[in-house]
């Protein structure tokens, strides 16, 4: 694994909302008003093994883009918001120094994530901040998921490495 110390990148798409029903992202999830009243649907936190795969998924979509040069998957599968703030070639601009260092984030497909913040929903946004425990370096991220299509789709992506703690 190759890294180098404190490469930090942060790409968020901000002041969008989701605005279609997240009863297909959380299907068990419900929400009881009466004739009158209006109110966003309630969605809940997916199960632990969901969060894992969708961290690692997305951070893997990141790799691949940094090892080709190629950001076009990774802009693809955000949603709608993500895709309008975010161009495959302003993703490429964001990440250059990942691909300058060759920062290689492979270990994050077979670590565990460590959520430093239990995972929340807020204003219909799933946020999972935390770290992969790898060595030399730690990868620590902060994503943002909404739902759209019936699916949790990438909404913001924050990366950045630091030394990890000694064993």
């Amino acid at each position: 694994m190759t890294f180098k110390p404190a490469i930090a990148l942060t790409l968020l798409a901000l002041g969008l909302s989701f605005s279609g029903s997240a009863q297909a992202a959380a299907p068990e999830a419900r929400t009881t008003v009466a004739a009158t009243e209006s109110a966003a649907p309630v969605i809940a936190v997916p199960p632990a093994e969901y969060l894992v795969s969708m961290t690692r998924s997305a951070l893997a979509a990141l790799n691949h883009a940094n090892l080709t040069g190629n950001y076009s998957v990774l802009h693809q599968l955000g949603a709608s918001g993500f895709q309008q703030a975010n161009p495959a070639q302003r993703l490429g601009v964001t990440f250059q120094s990942f691909r300058e260092n060759r920062i290689d984030l492979t270990p994050t497909a077979v670590l565990a994530p460590q959520f430093t913040v239990a995972p929340f929903v807020r204003d219909q946004k799933l946020r999972l901040i935390g770290r992969f425990p790898s060595q030399p370096m730690q990868v620590n991220f902060d994503l943002t998921f909404t739902p759209e299509g019936g699916h949790w789709r990438l909404f913001g992506l924050a990366v950045n490495l630091n030394p990890s703690a000694k064993p």
